[in-house]
């Protein structure tokens, strides 16, 4: 097998075993009903789906210069991906055996493992993606995107049934625990995968030395100032996390109007995989073909006809409907994200770039998580929460609009 078949397939099994392990504690359902029957406030559940991406993005600029720097891009996300997945195990030890007895310390668990997940994935996102850059030609990244997801969606479909057993059989803490355990164990082994990485090694720019503070802050203004492709794909970031004024709601708002068990998340991922698998097929190809600016056009489409099903679901095949169709927008957006993102910046100032755009996707998520805690505890309406979604979505699809497609410069291979 040659070297860039081989990197193909061990990034495709790394990423879809991690993203199915996830899926064994998915944040938008099985976390927020956890920590709903912990009593925890509605901000924390509110920036529990967000919580993990949060760190992921806004890390990124403590390590973006060190990486520029650096020519060894696998030794740092094999460093970082360490405490990246044994957060989980710790996490999953202490909901088991502190969590009945000790409610706020499970809550405590709960709402840091993929907070701290995040952050230190983050402190190595920028060596991880360009070793992928490097390790993956441009016209196989998004369906290498696709594959790594259809994989976790494969591995989701199994955790639907898991959940809905585990959580039905065992009440209380020790069903989440389990979960969080068996999470860690995927991890556990899509690292073993990420090791049979080979690595392009790629000399950094000679005339590249240490900035300081200010000088790096001028740097990443001069950036935004100067690139108006990559300021208006900024500001389509900036946009759109208004989703988490509905996404952390829908579980339990479909608990209650339905009225059934905790076990309903089981079906939820059930459904949501499926919109995976259909999310994950159409962007690996399409984004192959024409890039990541037209997944991201679709998906805010996509986004917001998922708003109008949330705001008005009644019945249960109406919410099975909505985690169908928002599962299949995040991986449409998601796939979209990673291919432009990996393209519209300068080779070597990717880490640069990625950092900055989190830096300012970061603060806007956690703002819209508490504005939508806070419009979700003063007025309990998914209406409202849907229609201040789509509102902020629009104004993410305007500016996707305005950014040029660096695939359309690039050579044909």
């Amino acid at each position: 097998m040659d070297r860039d078949r081989k990197n193909y397939l061990a990034h495709s099994l790394e990423g879809g075993l991690f993203m199915g392990g996830m899926s064994f504690i998915a944040a938008d359902t099985v976390l927020t009903v956890m920590a709903k029957q912990l009593n925890a406030p509605n901000w924390v559940i509110s920036l529990l789906p967000s919580s993990m991406f949060i760190g992921l993005i806004m890390a990124p600029i403590i390590s973006a210069s060190f990486v520029e720097r650096s020519k060894h891009m696998k030794r740092i996300a094999m460093i970082t991906g360490v405490p990246q997945r044994l957060v989980f195990l710790i996490a999953g030890l202490v909901i088991i055996f502190l969590g009945k007895e000790h409610p706020d310390y499970a809550l405590l668990a709960l709402a840091l493992a993929p907070m701290l997940s995040g952050f230190m994935g983050g402190i190595g996102h920028g060596a991880w993606t360009q070793l992928v850059a490097r390790t993956v030609p441009a016209n196989r990244r998004s369906s290498l995107t696709a594959t790594r997801n259809l994989i976790g969606a494969g591995i989701a479909i199994l955790a639907g049934f898991v959940i809905k057993w585990l959580l039905d059989k065992y009440d209380g803490m020790l069903g989440f625990g389990l979960l969080h355990l068996i999470a860690f164990a995927f991890l556990a082994l899509s690292y073993l995968f990420f090791t049979q990485v080979e690595e392009n090694v790629v000399e950094p720019p000679k005339a590249k030395k240490k900035l300081t503070l200010s000088q790096y802050c001028v740097e990443l203004f001069e950036i935004l100032r100067q690139d108006r492709n990559f300021r208006n794909f900024a500001i389509m970031r900036l946009m759109g996390p208004m989703s988490v004024f509905v996404i952390p709601y829908v579980a339990i708002h479909a608990i209650d109007v339905l009225d059934v068990s905790e076990g309903f998340v089981g079906d939820a991922l059930v459904a949501a995989t499926v919109g995976q698998f259909v999310g994950n097929a159409f962007a690996g190809v399409l984004g192959d073909r024409v890039g990541g600016k037209a997944l991201l056009v679709i998906s805010r489409l996509l986004f917001l006809c998922s708003f109008v099903i949330a705001a008005f679901a009644e019945s249960y095949m109406a919410f099975m409907a909505y985690f169908l169709v928002a599962s299949m927008t995040r991986n449409v957006n998601m796939i979209g994200n990673v291919t432009l993102m990996l393209e519209i910046a300068p080779d070597h100032r990717r880490p640069t770039y990625g950092a900055l755009a989190g830096l300012l996707n970061g603060p806007s998520m956690i703002i819209f998580s508490l504005i939508g805690a806070f419009f979700w505890t003063k007025y309990d309406s998914m209406q409202l929460q849907a229609l201040i979604a789509f509102v902020g979505m629009l104004v993410s699809l305007y500016f996707i609009a305005r950014v040029h497609e660096p695939r359309r410069d690039m050579p044909a291979v």
